[in-house]
């Protein structure tokens, strides 16, 4: 995915399964098995919580968007790289020890 590019619509509905416009939270971990991302039970309830910010259990676009805009480049060049710095901002709103798990 990285040397392709990948825009921020594809991304999305590679995570949204079932095609419904949203992710749930089992769609979010077949999406990181199928891209072989090793995520416990700890860190994968902390993402969808950062995700999900207004609770109702599932990620809209465009949550997904306010979070992830920042390292996708919609124009089909390479995803950018994220450190733990860049993940601990205002719009994520998570801590540093977080961000640096995120970040692995």
């Amino acid at each position: 995915m990285v040397k392709q590019g990948i825009s921020m619509e594809s991304a999305f509905a590679y995570l949204d399964a079932d095609e419904s416009g949203t992710i749930g939270r089992d769609e979010l971990n077949k999406g990181f098995q199928l891209m072989k991302i090793s995520v416990g039970p700890a860190l994968l309830k902390s993402l969808f919580v950062l995700l999900d910010k207004d609770g109702d259990n599932e990620i809209s676009m465009l949550e997904f968007e306010a979070v992830f805009a920042p390292y996708l480049n919609t124009k089909g060049g390479p995803v950018k790289e994220v450190t733990a710095e860049e993940l601990e901002n205002e719009i994520t709103g998570i801590d540093k020890e977080t961000a640096k798990d995120l970040a692995k």
